[in-house]
C-alpha cells in the first residue's frame, strides 16, 4: 500500500518464473509492492499487495519497472516507491537493508542497452531517520540506511538527481540486493529497478525486456511463461 510523500504514480513490472523454487521473476500487477520472505535461509522478494497488513505471495520477483514524475512543489524528479513488506515470521521485525552494487545505467534507445550515464540517483527517508545515499559512481557496493520490516509497508524516497521537468528523460538501472544486517538470513539474490522517466511505455518494456535477457539468470522453460505473462500484462496497462 501506498505511503505517499507527494502524488507519485507507480507501475511495477517484473519478469520470468513462476514457482518460489525457481530463480527468476514473474508478472507483477500493478498496485503491488515488494514482499519479502525467508526461503532456505535467504531473503527471496516476492509481489506484496493489499491493505495492511500486506499479503505476500507468489514466485520470485527480481525485476521492477518504476515511473518517475516531477513534482513542481519539491522541484525534483522522483518516487515515493516501491514499498517493501512482509508476513513472514522469519523476516517480520528484522533490519533489512538494500545495497547497491552498481552505478547507475541509462537505456541507449538507439543501441537497445543500458550504458554508464552521469546521473545518480538517492533513496531515503529523512523523515524516518533513514540518511539519503546517492548510487555510487563505480561499481562499489553501497548499503542504504536499513529499516524494520513489518507487514505493513515501509518506503524509501527515490530521486533522480539533477533532473528538472525538462532534463534527465530517460530509463535508469538500479541493481542491488536486500540484507539482513545482524540478523540470520543470508542476502538476497539480485534485483533490479527499472526506472522511466518521460519515455513511452513500450520503451520502458523494451529496457525491462532487456535486463530480463540479459541479467536475470532464469532457466529457458520460465523464459518462455514470462513470455505470455508480459502480454497480458501489458494489455492491462493500456486497457
Amino acid at each position: 500500500m501506498k505511503r505517499s510523500l507527494s502524488q507519485f504514480r507507480f507501475v511495477p513490472l517484473a519478469l520470468a518464473g513462476a514457482t518460489v523454487g525457481l530463480v527468476g521473476s514473474s508478472a507483477l500487477a500493478d498496485g503491488s509492492d515488494v514482499g519479502l520472505i525467508a526461503q532456505g535461509g535467504r531473503l527471496v522478494t516476492v509481489e506484496a499487495i493489499g491493505e495492511p497488513p500486506m499479503q505476500t505471495f507468489g514466485g520470485p520477483l527480481r525485476v521492477f519497472g518504476v515511473e518517475l514524475e516531477f513534482d513542481a512543489i519539491e522541484m525534483l524528479v522522483g518516487v515515493d516507491e516501491p514499498g517493501f513488506a512482509t508476513q513472514d515470521a522469519a523476516v517480520l521485525g528484522q533490519s533489512i537493508g538494500f545495497t547497491f552494487t552498481r552505478a547507475l545505467r541509462q537505456w541507449n534507445v538507439g543501441l537497445g542497452l543500458f550504458e554508464p550515464t552521469t546521473f545518480t540517483m538517492t533513496a531515503g527517508r529523512v523523515d524516518l531517520g533513514l540518511a539519503n545515499v546517492t548510487t555510487p559512481t563505480t561499481d562499489v557496493p553501497t548499503p542504504l540506511s536499513t529499516i524494520p520490516v513489518f507487514p505493513d509497508d515501509i518506503h524509501y524516497f527515490w530521486s533522480l538527481d539533477g533532473a528538472t521537468d525538462t532534463t534527465g528523460e530517460g530509463i535508469y538501472l538500479v541493481e542491488g540486493y536486500f540484507t539482513n544486517p545482524g540478523g540470520q538470513l543470508l542476502d538476497s539474490l539480485p534485483v533490479w529497478f527499472v526506472f522511466n522517466y518521460g519515455l513511452d511505455e513500450d520503451e520502458h518494456d523494451l529496457a525491462i525486456d532487456w535486463v530480463a535477457d540479459n541479467l536475470v539468470p532464469a532457466p529457458g522453460a520460465v523464459a518462455l511463461l514470462a513470455m505470455g505473462g508480459l502480454a497480458s500484462l501489458r494489455r492491462r496497462r493500456r486497457a
